[in-house]
C-alpha cells in the first residue's frame, strides 16, 4: 500500500514533466530564427531603433510621426497620446491607437487606429471612433482583433470587431470579449467572453465559438498559449479565497482537457492575480506578472531564474534574451535580461525610456 501511495504521484509528476518538456521541444522545433527581432522606442514623436552589440548600445531615429496638432485645434503636445502600438516583422508598418483629448471623464476619448509607413511617413486612418481600446494582430499580419467602448466605459459597453488589414472592413462580433486574447493560428483566437468570464475558442471566419469548460470553483484570470503547440497555460484562483497565489493549469485547446501543473505562482503576496505573461519564442522560458512584480522561470520545471520589481511592454529578441521597460533595484529604463543566468543590464536609462517599447515578432 505504501509503495502504491508514493508511486502514483510520482508517475503523475513524471508524465506531466515529460509533457511540458515535450511542449517546449515542439515549440523550439517549429521556430524559425532566420530573422532576428528588432527593438524600437516611440518617444516624443520619434521612432528610434535600439541596437545592441557586445559592449555597445546605441539608438538611431528611423522616423518622425507627422502628427498634425494644429489641425486638431491645439498645439499642446498633451492633446495627442499614443495608447497602444505594434509593429510588423519587417519593421515597416507601425499600427497605433492614438488619443486626441477627452470629451469628459465619463465618455471615451476621441481615438483613431492609424497605420504609419515608417519608410515614407505616410499615415492612414483605419478606424476613427470614440473609445478605441486595444488591438491584437494575427500571426500573418493580415487581420486585427480590435476592442472599443460603445458609450461610457464599462463591461456592458465593450465591443469587438475583426479588421481586415487588406480591405479595411471591420466586422463586428455578435458577442463581447475582453483582453487578453491570443491567436492560436490565423483562423482561431482564444478570448475571454463576457458576461461570465467564459474562455472560448473563436473561429474568425464565421464567428462560431466553442466554450471551454472550467471548474466552477475556480475563477479565471488570464490565459496564454504555449508557442508552437495547441496548449495554453491558465491563471486561476479559488473563488472562495482569491487572495491565494494563482494556480496554473494546462489546457489542451482541441480536447478541452484541463490538467494540473507541477507548480503554481510563487507566492500569494506578489502573485495572487497573475494576469500578464510572455513565453520565449521556443517555449522554454516563461515570464509572468502578478500585482506588479515579475517572475522569470523555466517553464517545464518551474525553476525560478529571477524576479524583477516592475515591468511592461516586453518582448524577446532571442530564445534567451528578454527586453522590457521597468525597474529592478537601482536600475530602471529599458532593461535586457539573460534568461539563462538571470543577469540584467540597462539598455536605456529611465530618462530616455518614457515612451513605448516595441519588439518585432519573431518569424
Amino acid at each position: 500500500m505504501n509503495i502504491q501511495f508514493h508511486l502514483v504521484p510520482l508517475i503523475r509528476v513524471i508524465v506531466i514533466s515529460c509533457t511540458l518538456f515535450g511542449l517546449a521541444y515542439a515549440a523550439s522545433a517549429q521556430e524559425d530564427s532566420s530573422a532576428s527581432p528588432r527593438v524600437f522606442m516611440i518617444r516624443d514623436y520619434q521612432v528610434a531603433e535600439i541596437t545592441t552589440q557586445p559592449g555597445v548600445i546605441s539608438t538611431q531615429s528611423v522616423s518622425t510621426l507627422p502628427i498634425e496638432l494644429e489641425a486638431l485645434g491645439s498645439s499642446r503636445t498633451d492633446a495627442w497620446r499614443l495608447d497602444s502600438a505594434d509593429i510588423t516583422r519587417d519593421a515597416r508598418l507601425l499600427y497605433s491607437i492614438e488619443t486626441f483629448g477627452r470629451t469628459s471623464r465619463l465618455l471615451p476619448t476621441n481615438t483613431r487606429l492609424v497605420r504609419t509607413d515608417l519608410l515614407t511617413g505616410t499615415r492612414l486612418t483605419l478606424i476613427e471612433n470614440s473609445g478605441l481600446y486595444t488591438f491584437t494582430m494575427s500571426p500573418d499580419e493580415t487581420k486585427m482583433f480590435v476592442t472599443y467602448y460603445d458609450g461610457e466605459y464599462g463591461v456592458d459597453t465593450i465591443r469587438t470587431c475583426l479588421l481586415d488589414l487588406v480591405s479595411g472592413e471591420c466586422r463586428t462580433f455578435p458577442f463581447a470579449v475582453i483582453p487578453p486574447r491570443y491567436w492560436i493560428d490565423n483562423n482561431y483566437i482564444v478570448a475571454i467572453q463576457v458576461p461570465g468570464l467564459r474562455l472560448t475558442i473563436i473561429n474568425i471566419n464565421d464567428f462560431s465559438y466553442r466554450e471551454l469548460a472550467l471548474p466552477p470553483e475556480l475563477y479565471l484570470y488570464s490565459a496564454v498559449p504555449i508557442p508552437g503547440t495547441r496548449y495554453m497555460v491558465l491563471s486561476m484562483t479559488i473563488r472562495d479565497n482569491p487572495t491565494l497565489a494563482s494556480q496554473f493549469k494546462l489546457l489542451n485547446v482541441d480536447t478541452g482537457e484541463l490538467s494540473d501543473m507541477l507548480y503554481n505562482a510563487l507566492n500569494q503576496e506578489n502573485y495572487s492575480a497573475v494576469g500578464n505573461w510572455t513565453f520565449s519564442p521556443d517555449g522554454f522560458y516563461l515570464l509572468y506578472q502578478g500585482g506588479g512584480e515579475l517572475a522569470l522561470i523555466e517553464f517545464a520545471a518551474g525553476r525560478l531564474i529571477t524576479e524583477i520589481d516592475t515591468g511592461y511592454n516586453w518582448g524577446w529578441t532571442s530564445d534567451t534574451t528578454l527586453v522590457l521597460q521597468g525597474s529592478d533595484g537601482n536600475m530602471s529604463g529599458v532593461l535586457e535580461i539573460d534568461a539563462t543566468t538571470g543577469g540584467i543590464r540597462q539598455l536605456l536609462p529611465a530618462s530616455e525610456a518614457n515612451g513605448i517599447l516595441l519588439v518585432t515578432h519573431p518569424q
